[in-house]
């Protein structure tokens, strides 16, 4: 179990070491271990949160070594989530880091420029809430747990080819 998973536990707070995925045209992420909000400042930016339930689960794209290149988000399913769903894909279908993935059902982000993946490793699926984000220039961001990877994978995400910002808690 990571340090923060532990430190998540036993403060009893809503502290989750996160990423943030912004969705510009250059892909943005930044890392926080601040308490859950609804509300963030990412870089000078606030970001709302809108809906919880865009996205069923995530799990991690891998290249053939290994390494995290990218996360691939699966979209929930019911007729309900659909119409907000088809804005949000319509939004980041435009960005060359953003690749519908070949059934339909799931969407995949790039951090690399490497998209040739070896699939899913069994187990690493997360059903954790992925929050989605949008400030008031229509700039959507989504917040993913990254708690359960270990600090080799995390150097990997911080020495992605993105943008990077800072997240303060509102």
């Amino acid at each position: 179990m990571t340090t923060v998973a532990k430190r998540e536990r036993q403060s009893g707070e809503n502290v989750v070491e996160s990423l943030f995925l912004i969705f510009r045209p250059r892909l943005a992420l930044a890392l926080t271990t601040i308490q859950r909000s609804h509300e963030y400042n990412i870089g000078d930016e606030s970001f709302r949160v809108i809906d919880k339930s865009l996205v069923a689960f995530y799990d991690w794209i891998r290249n053939p070594v290994g390494q995290i290149i990218g996360v691939r988000f699966w979209l929930e399913s019911e007729e309900l989530f659909r119409d907000k769903q088809l804005e949000w894909l319509n939004h980041l279908y435009r960005f060359p880091y953003v690749v519908k993935a070949e059934d339909g059902h799931a969407l995949e982000v790039y951090i690399s420029s490497n998209h040739q993946s070896d699939g899913i490793v069994a187990g690493e699926l997360d059903f954790f809430p992925q929050e989605v984000f949008v400030n008031k220039k229509g700039v959507w961001a989504v917040c993913l747990r990254v708690a359960e990877l270990d600090p080799s994978e995390m150097e990997v995400i911080k020495v992605a080819d993105v943008d990077w910002e800072i997240v303060r808690c509102e």
